[in-house]
């Protein structure tokens, strides 16, 4: 029942609105004046709303940007990146996607360990960093033998 009356809020509100708008014009037919100020008023609300629903628009494909996940080797003589062939959409981007994807290169049905997923709060920030539009890749800092546990091209 919640989710019903939620559903109907903005058409409700469009309704009275609407309603307001014919009876301000029935009452208001002798009086020019007020006509022409609700009339000014209605112009800049529709331009006001214009503007919020691009913006709206130019968030919502944010949310569309393929997120690409990478390797990237941590050794002293060898600091590779390696495209995993993973991606996800922003939207949907968070730990326990990535931690699905990881699973689908996985070579062993065991559990894996990636140190710089797990034990480093850094990586919090790399994921709010995406989630916000700032970056548009996801980095795990690994080793070589934690390389080993996924079906990666080196």
């Amino acid at each position: 029942m919640k989710n019903l009356k939620k559903n109907y809020l903005p058409l409700s509100i469009f309704v009275i609105i609407t309603v307001v708008g014919l009876l301000i014009r029935y009452l208001s037919s002798d009086k020019f004046w007020l006509w022409e100020f609700w009339s000014v008023v209605d112009t800049s609300s529709a331009v006001a709303l214009g503007v919020l629903a691009f913006m709206g628009y130019k968030e919502y494909i944010k949310g569309e940007d393929n997120i690409k996940i990478y390797f990237q080797l941590n050794e002293k003589d060898d600091k590779r990146k390696v495209y995993t062939k993973l991606y996800t959409q922003r939207k949907y981007f968070t730990r326990g996607e990535v931690l699905g994807l990881l699973r689908m290169i996985q070579c062993s049905q065991d559990s894996f360990v990636l140190k710089d997923f797990n034990q480093n709060p850094k990586i919090l920030e790399r994921f709010e960093e995406i989630q916000l539009a700032e970056s548009n890749e996801l980095v795990i800092k690994v080793s070589k033998d934690e390389l080993k546990q996924f079906n990666v091209l080196s």
